[in-house]
């Protein structure tokens, strides 16, 4: 669930996608810590069925990663306090795997509603989902970056073989913004820009101009595309990559 999106997506037992909705609300976030029945109203579109798994996917711009040498749950607040700002009422979240505890903040309001709605609720940061997979599926084995595009912001990860150097987010307004966000964190870690494979999932066509703006100084520009579980022509198969997978991250 990005800032302005709210994504609802249905599996069967088989993890094949059946149902899948997308709405576009501005400030979404803030719009339900200031009246969190908005949650409901949401939430009333979603398919009534008898679910066995509920996986709710966010992108809080207030997280942290941290290693678990040094990682302590009764201090994620101090943690915070190094990094970024604090919601006023904070429920601090931690999602770990491997070594790495990706911790993050979600306001309280929003996460007691959540826990009143729904018995078996499983809480995911977007970052945690996109950085597990990028490491631990054989599908990206061969690339360096993750670009994961969604409406007026980017998640971008970095890795070398199977270890996480970078996972951020940026605020962009056109290509030209992409580009430099990109070129910062290649350089950061002295990557060679011409060399580096890219894969694209997220809300970016194939016929975008960023991409044709990528290809202009990378070689390999790839977009996510394995069989598509979605029963819609419609939707192309890496639009939705987080929404399909965030089950194997539970």
């Amino acid at each position: 669930m990005g800032a302005e999106s709210f994504i609802v997506t249905s599996q069967n037992n088989q993890f094949s996608t059946n149902y899948i909705e997308h709405f576009h609300v501005p400030n979404l976030f803030e719009k339900i810590s200031n009246n969190p029945s908005i949650l409901n109203e949401l939430l009333a579109l979603v398919p009534k069925t008898n679910y066995t798994k509920i996986i709710v996917v966010c992108l809080s711009p207030k997280f942290t990663l941290i290693p678990n040498d040094f990682y302590d749950q009764e201090h994620l607040k101090n943690y915070f306090a190094l990094t970024s700002d604090e919601y006023s009422n904070a429920k601090f979240i931690t999602n770990s795997f491997n070594e790495i505890n990706f911790a993050w903040q979600i306001d309280r309001s929003i996460y007691d509603q959540l826990m009143q709605l729904f018995k078996n609720v499983h809480l995911l940061h977007s970052g945690y989902v996109l950085t597990r997979l990028f490491l631990t599926e054989k599908t990206f084995d061969d690339f360096q970056m993750l670009l994961n595009v969604n409406a007026g912001f980017i998640e971008i990860v970095l890795k070398e073989k199977n270890e996480l150097l970078l996972y951020n987010t940026f605020l962009y307004k056109n290509n030209n913004d992409v580009l430099y966000y990109m070129a910062s964190c290649l350089q950061q870690f002295n990557i060679d820009f011409e060399q580096v494979k890219i894969i694209i999932t997220g809300e970016l066509s194939r016929n975008n101009t960023l991409v044709d703006l990528l290809k202009k100084y990378i070689k390999t520009v790839l977009f996510f595309d394995l069989p598509t579980t979605i029963k819609n022509n419609d939707i192309e198969n890496h639009y939705y990559f987080i929404n399909q997978n965030a089950h194997k991250c539970v």
